[in-house]
């Protein structure tokens, strides 16, 4: 009985350390899963922004962060028919290729997100066609496959037999959007030390602040991160309609110090409520890099002031910011 029982405690002893073993080998291990997914295109434009304009390069690191900072353009559908949505944008091959397919996946509405009746867009990045054309070439259809070629790329489609059939032609049919997250031009203002912070546009409308809705997918460059980062979306309103153009987020908690990140344009920070050191670091970013920086912080030093107004403009070379200090 006892001889057993030593049996079979080593027998748990050995299968507790093989399970420890594997566990470590998973969370070690160096290698990523080949796919990597956004749940909406805020999400991955989001991403983009952090990874090329955060002013600490926090995210500039790691495999995703070389893939996503490489998209300049995507590709969609022509139109998508009513009930259908964009569930997940998936890049495809990701930890090998950093030019690997897109997919698009459009879910039903009411229908599981898995479901035999979402449609797949994909956009293969690394397999150009033959011919530089935006209307399509070389189409063919294969096992409820759809095949062609546009824009010098190849494309398939995997459309449910619910598609509207009178709708299919143009979820086969490809366009390109872009975006300025996307061509890497914007603006960055840095303010630190201050209370409240109000933008307004060029027409003077206050631009809205609001947490954005956008969702990442576990290995994500700022998965972790994004909770703590106090993320916001900044929308210019248009009549009843919300436009958005920029992204502030918390850079540094215990200096108060947050950024605000662009579209190019015209913008005045109104800030006051001096609450630590104060600071304002303005950066303009064309074609993904910086190409001016100016530094506010020795004129704010050991000034007496309640708040302060700074109007930016699309000048990259910064000369059109001007700065007005409040007693």
């Amino acid at each position: 009985m006892l001889k057993t029982s030593l049996v079979s405690l080593l027998l748990l002893s050995a299968m507790l350390i093989f399970s420890s073993c594997q566990m470590r080998q998973r969370t070690s291990d160096p290698h990523p899963p080949p796919h990597l997914g956004y749940v909406n295109l805020e999400a991955l434009l989001i991403e983009i922004a952090l990874i090329r304009f955060d002013e600490r390069s926090r995210f500039d690191t790691g495999r995703v962060a070389v893939v996503v900072r490489e998209v300049r353009e995507l590709y969609l559908p022509l139109s998508v028919p009513e009930g259908f949505y964009l569930g997940m944008i998936v890049f495809d091959d990701y930890a090998i290729r950093t030019n690997g397919s897109i997919r698009l996946v459009y879910n039903v509405s009411g229908s599981p997100a898995t479901g035999m009746n979402n449609a797949h867009f994909t956009w293969h990045r690394g397999m150009r066609g033959r011919e530089a054309r935006s209307s399509r070439t070389h189409i063919r259809y294969d096992s409820g496959v759809h095949y062609w070629t546009q824009h010098t790329y190849d494309f398939e489609a995997r459309i449910p037999i619910t598609f509207p059939q009178d709708e299919v032609d143009d979820f086969i049919n490809s366009q390109k959007i872009t975006t300025w997250e996307m061509q890497g031009y914007a603006m960055s203002v840095s303010v630190q030390g201050m209370e409240r912070i109000v933008v307004f546009d060029q027409e003077g409308h206050e631009i809205v602040s609001s947490v954005s809705d956008a969702r990442f997918g576990s290995h994500s460059a700022v998965h972790l991160a994004f909770h703590r980062l106090e993320h916001h979306s900044l929308y210019q309103r248009n009549d009843e309609t919300l436009t958005r153009i920029g992204y502030s987020w918390l850079v540094d908690a215990d200096s108060s110090r947050r950024q605000f990140v662009l579209e190019p344009g015209t913008y005045t920070f109104h800030v006051e409520g001096v609450i630590g050191e104060p600071d304002l670091l303005i950066r303009h970013f064309a074609d993904r890099e910086v190409v001016s920086s100016v530094d506010f912080g020795e004129k704010l030093a050991g000034q007496d002031f309640a708040s302060f107004t700074i109007t930016v403009t699309p000048d990259t070379s910064g000369s059109g910011d001007t700065l007005t200090l409040n007693p």
